[in-house]
């Protein structure tokens, strides 16, 4: 640097043809030269001398000077980071030494990059987002090409992102340049690069964009750009608009210049995007974002210059210093919520949130509801709940607001609601649940609906939300949807008016085909659905699509469908009496009858009958002139609905007697006889129709021959491969199975020789073996289920009629065809199967035939059968079949013969320890289980003494734990609510799904316990726990701490306890000897320890020999004076005491108390002396009440010590008084 100096200075003296030829000499050395620091100090040299030489001569440099530069700005190299750095602190430096020099120079450097630039865009249009394109490109493509702008090689992501870097470097080094140049298509490219994906060259294109100052105008295109970059789906790009918009901000930093710009006031910030972009930067899950915003909208308020009302938006310029308080506290609280997340800050800005979601806030909704969207987007749980239970304590009046954006209830707030973590569930005193959170959500529904003050179409609005809500979380948590159906229901009842139009109902229908997990939430869940029905706007819905939403419900739902419209029927006849009109349903009913499906005509049908205002008569045309009447026929008996009269119609009665003789003879139709074929469906739901006496008694099958179709049924079944007719055909048999039932005691089915033991069993072995293996029917398994158990259905039902007790052979074929159908059975086979079983067992019992070798077996059949279900992991919809099976299992002719059999008493131990294994989270088994084992006591008394196994049993089923989740127990919250708001019955809900509730096990289990006669079964109890202590951790917790462990530990002492007064003194005394005051010694809780020291105490009472074995336990704990040995010691002697006669009483406490309590009394361990002291504050009044004959002197220091005590302030707060 000090030679470039003196060169500079010894040229201040030289000529200007001297200087000239110094500077070309430079330049070509600059062209020239391979080493960095040679060219470095050339170009100092060169702009050094340059300046000293006139402006014509200087500008014969450029030409070269020019190409130089432009060879420099392009690349070669690698492509990575460090590359750039190497070239910004070497080329770039040079470059910008010869711009400082010569003005065009930067001009060139520019339009070389917008030819790069154009380049590149033209060979990647695809890659640009096409409003940038048509806005900012079509000029350009209509312009000639440069010669620049085919370049020899393609130009990559990384030459551009190079390019721009050295833009954004050059602009920053050449300030004066930077605020003076413009071009627009320089601008216009850097708009485009700005909604690339490519995440580096947007970045650096927003970077770049910093220097182009003249751009931030309120007439600029950069508020396209703004507006459209917020459209995007990128949070990159999303937030390159907002630092396009703070620059806006910072470039026009004087408010008042902007309040008087009129473009910006008028066709800006007045518009709905302006805000609506603002609001959605607010509720976005960026944080980066939120920031932006939050500080955007301070500026932009400040910024107002007069009113205007939008409906995002509104301000008033005679109150701005109102508005803009409230607006900085709604920023305030918008930072503590949605930025900070500071709970202790979120709880005590709670009031003035509420304040803030108000309608009579200066905030617009849209913009106060954001406090509530970031608090449900926030990541911290707590900030959500909280959030969330801030909806829910707005007060009523607040909730209309809702109706400017629903959209936050049903994609923010609801979503959310639905949450199954929330609907925790506890306890009540009166032994019932409750859920607090569900009842919220429900109440906050009405609530809402409530608030709308009966606008018609705000609150069909709400409703229309409610339902699309219910749509999109079909699938949910059932409750939360129940519970928000049950809030939807209750405040539309509120209204008294109708709401649902014809686009609701679509979604109402989706509903209809929505499920729910078991009975109680599906019945609750659906019967909600069709009563929601009954709010469709007959304004605006004909008769016609009400009948057919109304019929959809049936189809979707069949035999539910039925009874649930069955059991509310009358609410349908009144509302279509008020609303439609008795005549408009009758005329839609006779004008389309033979066009209607058959649910629809059953539902229409029944619907005119129940308003008995028409005779039945009129009606039995239209009826048998019906396309599908045969389908219809089955359909209403099917349907349960009040048909009776209708069925019984002379016409109507012939009708189905032709039908039901068809069925049975099963003839091959006539195609030319114009009969109606019978498909599948009329046998599958001709069961109540078979069962109607009133069509069909006793006289009609004793002439019934069915024969011909048990032959037809055998010959389609057993040779056909098509798979629609092998479905007809197991339809059949289901249609076969009913009526023997019907025929058992014909004379004529008895004497039968086809339906027979081994035609069946035959059936059985060949039916299907030509069926072709398709896909055409993914279920065809479980229509060959159907068929299977139709064929055991039978079996049982001749097992009825045709004793099998002596029939060892045939007994052999009844087991075998029952064990080999196990493994390919479902539900309806499974089911079939243990009635089988049982009747085989109710055979056999006759004339005492049944013995263990049938018991094995059928132990075996029934292993085989749990196996399969568990594989299946206990199908909840299959419980039927499930207490079915264990009533089985536990049959008295089985548990009797179990007695002398070991290996069978242990298969039934096995599968019942199973059963109690899982009825840790299924219910019904358990009651069902021991309902049965108390019953075998109750009636075989005897026999179960002798049934040791069984304690076992009972152990395992007071040591279990059912699930504690939520879930479990809202059942019985959703039966109550069923049963209190939707139940017409009067059956409990709760009741008729799963029978007795769970705690009634635990009933039978006590009841079973107390009842024990036999030493031999107690001490069973007793050995079982004490041996298998490593599973049940009854001396031995895991944890001593575990409250779990502690619960189950009490169940076992429950049981002991009761059991100990059925033992023999022996082993009574050598149980609570070695047992109970070891575990009395090292039991961690005091519950626990009650009923250990009860025991003690009882034992000593029942046998009074027993006491110095006992108490010699204690006996040098208490002469070493420990304070835990002495309390219990103390504790189980008063309880000896008050269970003695009134003389073994004074004389027990005369020596108890001289002894030990005194002594104690004075002693200077506190907690002896503290329980001592309390103990006498019990014995005193035990003697005065019970007027116990207790030495004078004793009963005066006793009374002394009770005086004392009782004188304190703490009396009755820690002592037993």
């Amino acid at each position: 640097m000090e030679s470039s100096a003196a060169i500079r200075l010894v040229a201040q003296y030289l000529s200007n043809e001297l200087r000239e030829a110094i500077c070309q000499e430079f330049l070509e050395k600059i062209l020239k030269s391979v080493n960095p620091a040679e060219t470095e100090l050339s170009i100092t040299v060169l702009c050094d001398i340059v300046d000293l030489i006139p402006e014509d001569l200087k500008n014969g440099f450029y030409p070269e000077i020019s190409r130089y530069c432009l060879q420099l700005l392009e690349h070669s190299g690698n492509e990575n980071d460090l590359d750039i750095a190497n070239e910004a602190t070497t080329k770039w430096d040079n470059i910008l030494k010869f711009s400082l020099k010569f003005d065009k120079i930067s001009t060139d450097i520019i339009d070389f990059v917008v030819s790069q630039f154009y380049s590149y865009v033209r060979s990647n249009l695809i890659l640009f987002k096409r409003p940038f394109v048509e806005k900012f490109l079509n000029e350009l493509l209509l312009t000639k090409n440069d010669a620049n702008d085919d370049p020899k090689q393609e130009i990559t992501n990384f030459e551009i992102l190079r390019l721009l870097k050295f833009l954004e470097w050059f602009f920053m080094a050449n300030e004066k340049f930077s605020e003076t140049y413009k071009n627009s298509k320089f601008d216009n490219l850097c708009y485009l690069f700005l909604a690339l994906d490519d995440y580096q060259i947007s970045n650096s294109s927003l970077k770049l964009l910093k220097w182009r100052s003249h751009l931030y105008n309120s007439k600029s295109d950069i508020w396209f750009v703004i507006f459209e970059l917020m459209k995007s789906t990128k949070d990159d790009q999303i937030s390159s608009g907002f630092v396009l918009w703070l620059r806006f901000f910072k470039f026009n930093s004087d408010l008042d210049l902007l309040k008087k710009d009129s473009y910006f006031q008028e066709n800006l910030i007045k518009t709905f995007d302006y805000w609506l972009n603002l609001r959605n930067g607010l509720i976005s899950m960026s944080h980066e974002h939120k920031k932006y915003s939050i500080t955007l909208i301070q500026m932009s308020v400040k910024s107002l210059s007069s009113s205007f009302d939008i409906d995002i938006f509104k301000w008033d310029i005679s109150k701005s210093e109102e508005y803009l308080e409230s607006w900085r506290r709604f920023c305030t609280l918008y930072e503590i919520l949605g930025i900070d997340t500071a709970m202790n800050q979120v709880e005590a800005a709670t009031n003035d949130m509420i304040s803030l979601l108000s309608l009579n806030s200066n905030i617009p909704v849209f913009f106060s509801l954001t406090i509530l969207s970031v608090g449900f987007k926030a990541s911290l749980e707590s900030i959500r709940k909280f959030a969330m239970n801030l909806v829910f304590n707005l007060p009523k009046e607040n909730l209309s607001m809702f109706k400017y954006d629903f959209k936050f209830l049903k994609d923010i707030f609801f979503p959310f609601a639905l949450n199954a973590s929330h609907f925790n569930c506890y306890k009540l005193m009166s032994g019932k649940y409750k859920c607090d959170f569900g009842d919220k959500l429900s109440t906050f529904v009405v609530n809402c609906v409530s608030s709308l003050n009966n606008n018609h179409e705000d609150i069909s609005n709400f409703v229309s939300m409610i339902l699309a809500v219910l749509v999109d979380h079909k699938l949910s948590f059932d409750p939360a949807r129940i519970y928000l159906s049950d809030g939807l229901l209750k405040g539309l009842q509120l209204t008294h008016s109708k709401f649902f139009q014809n686009k609701d109902l679509e979604n109402l229908h989706t509903l209809f085909d929505s499920w729910a997990e078991g009975d109680v939430f599906n019945t609750t869940l659906h019967t909600i659905n069709l009563k929601l029905l009954l709010f469709t706007d007959c304004k605006t819905v004909s008769i016609s699509t009400f009948l057919v939403s109304l019929s959809k419900f049936i189809q979707l739902n069949q035999v539910s469908g039925f009874e649930i419209f069955n059991n509310n029927q009358e609410f349908f006849i009144d509302y279509i009496n008020i609303n439609y009109s008795f005549d408009s349903l009758l005329e839609f009913f006779k004008s389309n009858s033979r066009n209607l499906d058959v649910e629809t005509f059953t539902v229409c049908l029944s619907l005119i009958i129940e308003n008995s205002k028409v005779s039945i008569s009129s009606l039995t045309p239209y009826l048998l002139s019906y396309d599908l009447v045969n389908e219809l026929l089955v359909e209403l008996p099917f349907s349960k609905l009040s048909f009776s009269d209708m069925i019984l119609e002379p016409l109507v009665v012939s009708k189905y007697e032709r039908l039901i003789t068809k069925m049975i003879t099963d003839e091959v139709e006539d195609q030319e006889s114009g009969e109606l074929k019978l498909n599948a469906q009329i046998y599958e739901k001709s069961s109540n129709l078979i069962d109607s006496k009133d069509l069909f008694n006793d006289d009609f099958w004793i002439s019934v021959n069915l024969d011909n179709l048990f032959n037809n049924i055998s010959e389609k079944i057993s040779n056909s491969s098509d798979e629609d007719e092998l479905n007809l055909n197991i339809s059949k048999m289901y249609f076969l199975q009913k009526c023997v039932a019907k025929c058992l005691y014909n004379e004529n089915f008895e004497n039968s020789e086809y339906i027979t033991f081994d035609n069946l069993f035959s059936l059985c072995s060949t039916a299907f073996k030509n069926q072709v293996r398709s896909h055409s029917d993914k279920h065809f398994y479980k229509n060959k289920d159907k068929f299977y158990a139709g064929c055991l259905s039978i079996i049982s039902a001749l097992i009825t009629i045709n004793p099998i007790g002596d029939d060892l052979t045939l007994q052999k074929k009844i087991f075998d065809i029952s064990e080999s159908l196990v493994t390919h059975s479902e539900f309806y086979c499974h089911s079939e199967n243990v009635n089988l079983l049982s009747k085989i067992i109710e055979g056999l019992s006759v004339g005492k035939k049944f013995n263990e070798s049938h018991a094995n077996t059928i132990v075996e059949i029934l292993n085989s059968i749990w196996e399969a279900l568990i594989s299946d992991r206990l199908i909840l919809n299959q419980k039927s079949l499930h207490i079915n099976f264990i009533k089985l299992l536990m049959n008295p002719n089985i548990l009797k013969s179990s007695i002398n059999d070991e290996d069978l008493a242990d298969k039934l131990y096995y599968i019942a320890n199973d059963i109690i294994d899982k009825s840790f989270g299924r219910k019904s088994l358990m009651p069902t289980l021991f309902k049965s084992i108390s019953n075998y006591q109750v009636n075989y008394n005897e026999s179960f003494e002798k049934t040791i196994w069984l304690s076992k049993l009972i152990v395992r089923g007071a040591f279990l734990q059912q699930i504690n989740q939520h879930l479990f127990k809202l059942e019985n919250i959703i039966a109550e609510l069923y049963n209190e708001n939707l139940n017409m019955t009067g059956v409990d809900l709760y009741e008729a799904s799963y029978g007795e509730e769970e705690i009634a096990y635990r009933v039978y289990i006590t009841a079973i316990v107390a009842s024990i006669k036999s030493s031999d079964f107690a001490k069973a109890i007793w050995s079982y726990i004490i041996e298998n202590d490593k599973e049940l951790n009854f001396m031995i917790p895991k944890k001593r701490t575990d409250s779990n462990e502690q619960w189950r530990r009490l169940q076992l002492l429950t049981i002991m306890s009761i059991s100990l007064s059925k033992l023999n003194d022996i082993d009574a005394v050598e149980f609570v000897d070695t047992i109970v005051i070891i575990k009395l010694f090292k039991e961690p809780s005091p519950l626990c320890r009650m009923y250990l020291e009860w025991m003690v105490a009882f034992c000593i009472y029942k046998i009074p020999d027993s006491k110095d074995r006992l108490f010699k336990r204690f006996e040098l704990d208490i002469k070493n004076q420990q304070p835990v040995t002495l309390t219990i010691f103390e504790r189980i002697s008063y309880l000896i005491a008050q269970q003695l006669k009134s003389d073994d009483e004074a004389k027990f406490l005369e020596e108890f108390v001289i002894k030990t309590v005194i002594p104690s009394s004075t002693s200077n361990r506190a907690l002896s002396r503290h329980f001592s002291v309390s103990l006498i504050c019990s014995i005193y009044p035990e003697i005065k009440n019970k007027t116990l004959n207790v030495p004078k002197v004793l009963l005066d220091v006793i009374e002394e010590i009770y005086e004392f005590a009782a004188g304190s302030d703490a009396f009755g707060s820690y002592r037993n008084d």
